[in-house]
């Protein structure tokens, strides 16, 4: 294990920069200016289509088009501002930088469990990175009058070629703030995952104590004090994540039920009709949306896991061989970590495997509900027929 090793462990959070950058919001940086010109761009656009909505209003089909690009433009605006003016987040993205340090760690056990979490956050970031430039791209390629109807935007002007063409110019840079969005459950996936690390490294310190029967008393808290700083150390960090992205993540759960919901809608409305790629686009949108609370369920699952795991190693360590002051202390820590670390959405939603199962559950019961449904009003439609 060799310092190029958390080189490289840094380079995950110098790759978060590079993304956010380009739009002035990462918090280590005060780039006010860059961020104003790419926040006013974006209302702009979230404006023209709100205009559409109140165009098209009464023609159900449009305004669910238009309600599935909004609601998306409204939790990119979230994200910026949050990202941009939280000074919770910039303290706590210092603070974790600050302990990607070879110091940290006291044997070559521990840094290997460190990067080993630190890996997996660097394939989830790329991973989150690369799906939201490839879906940006896809929906911005496709031809003339998909196009249009994916950017529900109101034009106040007749749209010939020319027109057209500047349009499509203009409303490039939507690639990457819907990339952004994506990103930044890689960037809370470097956050958790560090975070996970840490508690993996304390559960390993905790079950590998030696101290004697006979050590003094004095050995014992040092070994506790430590014990006891670095748990309230992460503590610390994971209730800043939540402080930071609470209700971000609520805000995110209700808009993307919404959407899971009326691209369900939009694939059983058109399961007769001849051209099938609507119902191609509308599966992929729901899985993709799927796919993004997935992300936040895989992150909160893991913190369960280590908050659990690092209970049990209070369990695991040889305590039957310690002294009665030593045994005194490792039971007021093992209250302490008693409840698992989670992280919540709006104070209440606890994210996690189990929740995610429940969202999965919901959206198959809607779609098979509205199919019943669909049936029911075809027959009796065949019924009055006759």
């Amino acid at each position: 294990m060799t310092l190029d090793d958390f080189d490289r462990a840094k380079h995950l959070f110098k790759l978060n920069e590079q993304v956010f950058a380009v739009m002035g919001i990462w918090p280590l940086q005060s780039t006010y200016v860059k961020f104003a010109v790419w926040l006013i761009y974006h209302v702009v656009h979230t404006c023209a289509v709100t205009a559409d909505f109140v165009e098209v209003f009464g023609n159900f089909d449009l305004m669910v088009l238009n309600i599935s690009e909004n609601a998306w433009n409204v939790m990119v605006i979230s994200k910026m501002l949050v990202m941009r003016f939280s000074r919770t987040l910039v303290g706590l993205t210092q603070r974790v930088i600050e302990a990607v340090d070879e110091k940290s760690f006291e044997s070559l056990e521990e840094k290997k469990m460190y990067l080993a979490y630190n890996r997996v956050a660097k394939i989830f970031f790329k991973l989150w990175v690369l799906m939201g430039i490839v879906t940006s791209v896809a929906i911005h390629m496709k031809p003339l009058e998909v196009v249009l109807r994916a950017y529900r935007t109101r034009v106040f002007f007749d749209l010939d070629a020319t027109a057209f063409w500047l349009m499509w110019t203009y409303q490039l840079p939507e690639i990457y703030l819907n990339t952004f969005q994506t990103a930044t459950i890689g960037y809370l996936f470097s956050l958790i995952l560090h975070v996970c690390g840490q508690m993996s490294v304390l559960a390993h310190r905790i079950k590998n104590i030696e101290l004697g029967p006979r050590e003094e008393d004095r050995s014992s808290k040092l070994v506790f004090q430590d014990i006891v700083k670095r748990h309230r150390s992460i503590l610390g960090l994971v209730a800043d994540i939540n402080k930071v992205f609470n209700l971000l993540l609520l805000e995110e759960l209700v808009v993307c039920t919404l959407l899971i919901g009326l691209a369900a809608y939009n694939v059983i409305l058109n399961l007769d009709n001849a051209d099938k790629t609507v119902i191609l686009a509308s599966m992929l949108e729901s899985a993709t949306i799927l796919l993004l609370i997935y992300g936040y369920c895989v992150a909160g699952e893991y913190l369960i896991t280590e908050s659990t795991n690092l209970h049990a190693a209070y369990y695991q360590c040889q305590w039957y061989e310690m002294s009665d002051s030593f045994n005194k202390q490792l039971i007021i820590c093992m209250i302490g970590s008693c409840k698992p670390i989670q992280l919540m959405g709006g104070g209440f939603y606890i994210f996690s495997l189990v929740s995610f199962t429940g969202v999965s559950m919901n959206f198959v019961n809607y779609i098979t509900n509205t199919n019943e449904g669909c049936k029911i009003c075809n027959l009796s439609n065949s019924h009055c027929n006759e």
